[in-house]
């Protein structure tokens, strides 16, 4: 009775542990597909996040990309590096450094991927330091001209702060120091203000043995005692100094110590050598390379393969050990001691890659820019501690008494999968296990502030009303127009008065009723938002929305018609290029408002929007402007149109009322071609309603009709 009771709670506690394996996965698959929230994904080695970044990567929804801090991080991600993506300078980054000269070097191509960017995925991110984090904030900041955090991107950081920590030289670090605390990735200022969250993988697929996972946890939290040292060192052997088992690979803290022993035990077979050259094709850097150009091995050589075996078979993995029984100048066979298989090892394809936009399917794609072609395997009677991240091995043997850095002795000894294949090369004492205190402090705030499901509501929600804060936030058009203002007064004498005029005048009309009303519907979100805690599902919300949708849609292009469809002259040619520039930004502004105002007039789905705002920021740039109207010069009654205007201006001082609150300049340009002589005319005038007639019909009828006699004009 008490085996089958002991049975039926293992069964029960492991049916449980995986159900919360599978939440926790869902959970942070849903943060990915339904919010705008920046993740920390992590979790003790071999958790399975590799595994889920990978299923991430392969959803449908979002445009996304993939970096890494190194060479060899992003190659082995399927993606590239931080600093040849953002271009950021390898220094130290200060908050003051100016970084927007990063960006406007960057290619087209680029500039593009960015600005349609909806998710970033940083893997290896317990390699990245702060101040790399904030520069990738500054950019995405400045290609997509937003004022939120990271531009507005969802950022998807991926690993274990347990693991190896960020590189910084004591130089760097004192330029730094004055501005965080740490260099670790959780320091950084844009972080901190993005209300992140985090999820950790918290069940180890690669040890089973509870012993070994106790003793990992242990490390891992800088919580090693008496009973877990002892129980750990049981794996030291004395003889085992200088003498290292077949098919065992030796974990060191040195790249000179991992060579040295290399280099040495391949001299000891006294069998020939054979040299291999790698195949590299166009941009492939030889930083990330992932193995030698040359490399030389003989029968009887241990190694171990650098990838999964892309063929059907799939005889290997990156990180399986073997020995070489068979090797000529056209082939190398490798046999495991695990299976006991004679492996024919081809050479394999690595890509470089750089991330382009189809124009066509305005989908994200990768683009292979450069190939190296080699032998996966390198020489494996030892390996670094640093490059033996995110492997596995069946049997290692370690000597962490020279560890050096947080995380390494962790590392070291998390890559094996069971106690009994690791085997000590020294005893390990508590002053072995470098732990950074910073760490443990942030992990442990991680493990008591986990998202949870209604943490997960709440941020799909408040994604919704930042996705339609941004639409009705007109701030950006209205500093573009500003602009071309400050251009003309800069250079008075070289532009038309009348245009300089005419834009002075839209300025104000578009902040009245453009930008304070896009305010005040901004407000009403906010306030809708308490109230509901959502925007899907509620008819009174739609209804709104949808009101305000069609009113902007009609305001905006009836306002902005007469200064961005209008002929631009100056007599300084480079001020009349930036003056186009100008009214080209603010059309690819408009362009994307237009898009999603016509998407929710007829009903809000956030899914459906994002996907409609991305294609209409790619679309944007390419949009051709209608043709452009000489509005003040080829005027038919342009004396009328003057003279009106000068009567707006004469009203707007005697009464303290603003110019566009009289009428708009489309009103008075539509009097001026319409040529309205009663009311009925007036209000036959498009967007002159009874209101404006019962107030200024009599006078403006008036000037009408005098205009008609001075001029002779036969309306007939």
């Amino acid at each position: 009775m008490q085996i089958f009771t002991w049975n039926f709670n293992y069964t029960f506690q492991k049916k449980m542990a995986d159900k919360q394996v599978t939440e926790k996965i869902s959970l942070a698959k849903k943060f990915i597909t339904d919010t705008n929230t920046s993740i920390f994904l992590t979790g003790k080695a071999g958790t399975g996040k590799t595994t889920l970044v990978k299923e991430i990567i392969d959803l449908p929804i979002k445009r996304k990309i993939i970096v890494a801090p190194t060479g060899v991080a992003a190659l082995n991600a399927g993606g590239v590096t931080i600093h040849s993506m953002f271009q950021l300078p390898f220094g130290p980054i200060e908050p003051d450094d100016e970084l927007s000269a990063s960006s406007s070097k960057m290619r087209k191509s680029k500039i593009k991927i960015i600005k349609t960017l909806d998710l970033l995925i940083i893997d290896e991110i317990s390699m990245v330091r702060a101040d790399v984090l904030d520069g990738i904030d500054k950019i995405l900041r400045t290609v997509r001209k937003s004022k939120q955090v990271f531009g507005g991107v969802q950022v998807l950081m991926v690993g274990d702060l347990q693991q190896l920590p960020p590189i910084v030289k004591d130089e760097e670090w004192d330029i730094l120091k004055n501005y965080y605390k740490s260099m670790y990735f959780f320091e950084s200022k844009a972080l901190k203000d993005s209300g992140y969250v985090c999820v950790e993988l918290d069940k180890v697929f690669r040890q089973k043995d509870e012993d070994f996972v106790k003793i990992l946890n242990a490390v891992r939290d800088n919580n090693t005692n008496f009973e877990i040292l002892k129980l750990l060192n049981q794996q030291y052997i004395e003889s085992y100094d200088n003498e290292i088992d077949s098919e065992m690979i030796c974990l060191t803290t040195h790249n000179s110590s991992a060579d040295e022993i290399n280099y040495s035990n391949l001299e000891k077979i006294s069998s020939k050598a054979f040299s291999f050259d790698a195949n590299v094709e166009d941009s492939f850097p030889e930083h990330i390379f992932p193995t030698a150009r040359q490399l030389s091995f003989k029968k009887g050589a241990q190694v171990m393969f650098l990838r999964n075996d892309s063929s059907e078979e799939k005889k290997y993995y990156n990180g399986k050990i073997g020995i070489i029984t068979g090797i000529n100048e056209k082939e190398i066979v490798v046999k495991c001691k695990e299976d006991n298989l004679e492996i024919i090892v081809h050479p394999e394809r690595w890509e470089n890659i750089v991330y382009k936009l189809n124009e066509e399917t305005m989908e994200m794609e990768e683009e292979v820019v450069g190939s190296f072609t080699q032998y996966p395997l390198k020489l494996a009677w030892a390996i670094t501690i640093h490059k033996s991240q995110g492997l596995s091995f069946d049997q290692a043997y370690i000597n962490i008494s020279q560890a050096w850095s947080h995380g390494q002795a962790y590392v070291a000894l998390s890559r094996c999968r069971s106690l009994d294949g690791l085997v000590l090369g020294s005893k390990v004492y508590k002053e072995n296990i470098i732990c950074d205190s910073k760490v443990v402090d942030f992990n442990k705030k991680i493990q008591d502030n986990q998202a949870d499901w209604d943490v997960f509501d709440i941020h799909r929600n408040r994604y919704s009303l930042d996705l339609l804060k941004s639409l009705f936030d007109f701030d950006a058009c209205l500093y573009e127009l500003s602009e071309m203002q400050r251009m003309m007064q800069r250079s008075i004498n070289s532009v038309s008065a009348e245009y300089y005029k005419l834009v002075s005048e839209v300025i104000v009309e578009f902040e009245n009723q453009i930008v304070i009303v896009g305010n005040r519907f901004i407000n009403w979100l906010y306030q809708t938002f308490q109230q509901y805690g959502k925007f899907e599902g509620v008819d009174e919300i739609d209804k709104k929305l949808k009101s305000g949708a069609n009113y902007f849609l009609e305001k905006v292009p009836e306002i902005l018609d007469s200064v961005l469809s209008a002929e631009i002259e100056s007599e300084r040619l480079t001020l009349e290029k930036k003056m186009k520039t100008q009214v080209k930004i603010i059309n690819e502004l408009l362009y994307v408002k237009n898009t999603c105002l016509k998407l929710i007039s007829s009903g809000f789905d956030i899914d459906i929007y994002i996907e409609t705002r991305s294609k209409a920021l790619l679309e944007a740039p390419n949009v051709k402007n209608s043709k452009p109207k000489n509005i003040i010069r080829k005027l038919e009654n342009k004396e009328l149109y003057i003279r009106l205007r000068n009567w707006r201006e004469l009203l707007s001082k005697e009464s303290n009322i603003s110019i566009s609150a009289i009428l708009s300049n489309s009103d008075l340009i539509n009097i001026s071609n319409n040529l309205p002589v009663n009311r009925k005319e007036l209000i036959a005038i498009k967007g002159f309603g009874k209101v404006k007639a019962d107030r200024y019909s009599v006078e403006l009828c008036r000037m009408v009709n005098n205009y008609i006699s001075e001029m002779n004009i036969d309306k007939n």
